[in-house]
């Protein structure tokens, strides 16, 4: 049996292996590495989830640029959103 610091030829240096903190607030929401997530089904998935990035004109008609959402994962059948 080979030893994790040289699985498949390649040498990990064990000490600077970090692993995720992952901690459930509630139903929906969980702390992932203290940065808090909120949990959407499929179909109540906010629209700020569909873009990158949109223009938008404000109440003085100038325009805006509005960001989409950039941090999201899935987890046990829900989408974290960031």
């Amino acid at each position: 049996m080979k030893c994790a610091s040289t699985l498949c030829g390649y040498r990990v240096n064990v000490k600077n292996v970090q692993m995720n903190k992952l901690k459930r607030v509630n139903k929906t929401r969980i702390k992932l590495n203290g940065k808090p997530y909120k949990g959407y089904l499929v179909g109540d998935l906010p629209p700020t989830f569909a873009y990158i990035s949109r223009e938008e004109i404000d109440e003085f008609g100038d325009e805006q640029d509005v960001p989409g959402i950039k941090s999201w994962f899935n987890y046990k059948g829900l989408t974290y959103i960031g």
